[in-house]
């Protein structure tokens, strides 16, 4: 599945030591942490969410 995402997101709290092969690693990106902070980090990592950009 990560594979063919067009946005790969590996939650910082999960898959540790998580190795697949094919896994697109120069797109991939690891949260550094989990929760709705983990998911804001991500857009913001794809260039989908200006940093700071929601405030609810």
């Amino acid at each position: 599945m990560l594979k063919y995402a067009d946005y790969p997101v590996l939650m910082g709290d999960g898959f540790i030591g998580f190795d697949a092969p094919g896994l697109p690693r120069s797109r991939t990106y690891r949260t550094p942490s989990g929760g709705p902070a983990a998911i804001q980090s991500a857009l913001v990592a794809f260039g989908l969410l200006k940093e700071g950009g929601h405030d609810h």
